[in-house]
């Protein structure tokens, strides 16, 4: 997997991982090296990328991948918040970030992403962007 940086005022990072839990995870990894890096504060970081292998094995699991067998991922960290993107070639029905009973086997990422995240939201068009933002405080 490669991960393209560019540089501005904020720092975008842009990821092509195969549609695979094991590129899942190498890109969450990378997601995590790059806020310690930006000396982003370990908790607000921890969040994040909870959020992000959430956002990714939904992808995963849910999604469906480009015909090169990837999925998109973004992340943007600025001075005091991060943004992660991650896209697949699906069209997701109505996403719910509703806590399901506690009798239900699954449906919590969403619910989750929700109450860790800023603001987070669904974009479809050319497939499936789910995308969240947090706050990235620093470290002193």
């Amino acid at each position: 997997m490669t991960i393209e940086r560019e540089r501005t005022e904020q720092t975008v990072h842009h990821a092509r991982p195969r549609a695979t839990h094991a590129a899942c995870t190498e890109t969450r990894n990378a997601f995590e090296h790059v806020l310690e890096d930006g000396r982003v504060v370990r908790h607000a970081a921890a969040m994040a990328a909870l959020a992000l292998g959430e956002l990714l094995s939904n992808a995963v699991r849910h999604g469906q991948a480009y015909a090169d067998g990837c999925i998109e991922v973004s992340w943007t960290l600025a001075a005091d918040r991060v943004r992660i993107s991650v896209t697949d070639a699906g069209v997701a029905p109505r996403l719910d970030a509703t806590l399901p009973s506690a009798d239900s086997p699954g449906g919590r990422g969403l619910w989750m992403v929700e109450q860790v995240s800023v603001d987070w939201g669904v974009v479809r068009e050319g497939g499936t962007e789910v995308w969240a933002v947090f706050a990235a405080p620093r470290r002193g």
